[in-house]
């Protein structure tokens, strides 16, 4: 059992990987639009904002994708421990399972939340840094609820098991379960 669990983070991983991936690929054609719609006889701080606020619109794809996907990774891991505490013949052992499996998700929760926390941070500071050097006060354009909204019309391009070489899209819905809810990161 332990070793299909691993086997489904794998593919669950590299689901997160090609939906990383494809965030990533949005800053050019975000980038491209940008251009296309920017008069030519605009000025170069305009062109600066627009270039970081794209950026904004990608960092919060892929802290979005990252949320849910770290999200769905610990609710079906609580899951799976919930159904193993039933399977305890022992009333007081399955109490203290369920008891030890609500803390330990109550903890990766929180571990989340502060991980988010800091990966903003850290892009906010790189963002402040890049308008110093541009010289330019971009408004943030840093949106986690716009991000999801993109991020569930996303679809993942995965290998077709049942016909050897071919390939089948599936949405990120599919993989991710749905829509999650933001983890409870206070308590």
């Amino acid at each position: 059992m332990k070793r299909r669990g691993k086997s489904q983070r794998l593919k669950a991983g590299v689901c997160a990987l090609a939906i990383l991936w494809a965030a990533s690929m949005a800053v050019p054609r975000l980038q491209a639009q940008t251009d296309a719609v920017r008069d030519p006889g605009e000025d170069t701080d305009t062109g600066h904002v627009a270039k970081i606020q794209n950026q904004d619109s990608a960092f919060s794809l892929v802290l979005e994708a990252y949320r849910q996907f770290q999200s769905y990774i610990i609710q079906h891991d609580y899951e799976a421990q919930l159904a193993a505490a039933r399977q305890l013949p022992d009333r007081f052992a399955r109490w203290e399972a369920i008891a030890l499996a609500k803390k330990e998700r109550q903890l990766r929760v929180n571990r989340l939340g502060t991980r988010l926390l800091e990966l903003s941070a850290t892009y906010g500071y790189a963002r402040r840094q890049e308008e110093q050097a541009d010289g330019v006060n971009a408004p943030s354009a840093v949106d986690p609820a716009d991000a999801s909204e993109k991020l569930h019309d996303f679809v993942v391009i995965a290998p077709d098991p049942q016909s050897g070489n071919a390939a089948r899209s599936i949405p990120v819905t599919t993989l991710l379960g749905g829509r999650h809810a933001a983890p409870e990161t206070s308590r």
